[in-house]
């Protein structure tokens, strides 16, 4: 009886305790941003630049259609305008000689491109997701070198496609919520 009552009380303490928070706070939820805190993440395309462009900012967006000769297509995914939980920013950068917008996570791939490669900074695009931890999904990049442009896409199929055509996969930027 004393067996059966104290194995009671170690199950029930043990309940208690699980109850009240994991005991491996790897296994803890991670927390993260409100999804509905993501803005568009725009796109378009400037034809005889053969330049992709990308904003969060819709003023930008409209003058770089209506007044640099760029084409609507559409969002590229969500995300946060601000620093959110768990969140990195993702780095812009322009380089004028090539006309080539870069963008990254990676504070030494910033910094190698503006120092080595003429890139000026423009400063955070924005904030997304280092894994998928969370319910997001990846953002291909895409480098075209006779072109000279970056490409970002969520779309496995759009990648595998623009990857015919002289783009070659530098992998996965980042984390998206999906539009």
């Amino acid at each position: 009886m004393r067996f059966t009552f104290g194995l009671v009380t170690a199950i029930v303490s043990f309940a208690a305790g699980a109850a009240a928070g994991p005991l491996n706070p790897l296994l803890a939820p991670k927390i993260c941003g409100d999804p509905r805190l993501g803005v568009p993440l725009l796109r378009a395309y400037n034809p005889i630049e053969l330049d992709h462009f990308y904003t969060t900012n819709i003023g930008e967006f409209q003058n770089a259609i209506t007044k640099l000769g760029y084409i609507d297509e559409g969002t590229t995914g969500y995300i946060f305008p601000s620093q959110e939980p768990h969140t990195i920013a993702f780095y812009r950068m322009f380089n004028s000689a090539i006309k080539d917008y870069f963008h990254t996570t990676s504070v030494t791939e910033r910094d190698n491109a503006l120092h080595s490669f003429g890139y000026t900074y423009q400063g955070i695009a924005g904030y997304l997701y280092p894994d998928t931890a969370y319910g997001t999904l990846p953002l291909y990049r895409l480098n075209n070198p006779s072109a000279t442009d970056h490409f970002y896409t969520m779309s496995a199929d759009e990648r595998d496609t623009v990857s015919v055509s002289g783009y070659f996969s530098e992998g996965i930027v980042g984390y998206l919520f999906p539009f």
